[in-house]
């Protein structure tokens, strides 16, 4: 049924909480107790950082060496850190009469008082090499960052 203008259906309290029941949008009843244990148990899952032991990639922050225009981009490793990387989504596009693979991740680190990232950044794991697009300091709590990275297919033009 689901949330009525007099309040939950069937409560007869307008906008009340009700002593009856509630019902989630697939209409399943809940007692007032067990709605807010669940609500409780959904913000804390939403809000937990991410275990140490998920981090066991060493990875490599990198921000780019400033060049003369038009010349080659060179980067250098100033923080060394481990991680987890989880890839979001992959897609292969034909441009140019090749074809070219994309793949987006989440790298989650800890959060690193005084370190700046920054959204033209790297970060290098091994071989590979992502372009970081976004920096999330998660609930500006400072205890983990998210960087959303731009990883492209080997040998495929990087930018900054």
């Amino acid at each position: 049924m689901g949330i009525c203008s007099q309040g939950p259906c069937g409560s007869g309290t307008p906008g009340g909480m009700g002593t009856a029941s509630l019902e989630l949008a697939f209409g399943i009843p809940l007692a007032p107790a067990i709605f807010a244990k669940y609500i409780t148990a959904l913000i804390t899952a939403m809000s937990k950082p991410t275990p140490a032991g998920e981090r066991r990639r060493q990875i490599r922050l990198q921000s780019p060496d400033p060049q003369p225009l038009g010349g080659e981009i060179t980067y250098t490793t100033y923080q060394t850190v481990y991680a987890k990387i989880e890839t979001l989504r992959a897609d292969e596009t034909y441009a140019n009469n090749q074809f070219l693979a994309e793949a987006t991740h989440r790298v989650n680190i800890r959060y690193l008082p005084g370190v700046t990232i920054k959204a033209n950044h790297r970060v290098l794991f091994g071989a590979r090499a992502f372009d970081i697009k976004a920096v999330v300091n998660q609930d500006e709590r400072n205890v983990e960052i998210d960087l959303l990275c731009l990883e492209l297919a080997e040998g495929a033009p990087t930018g900054v």
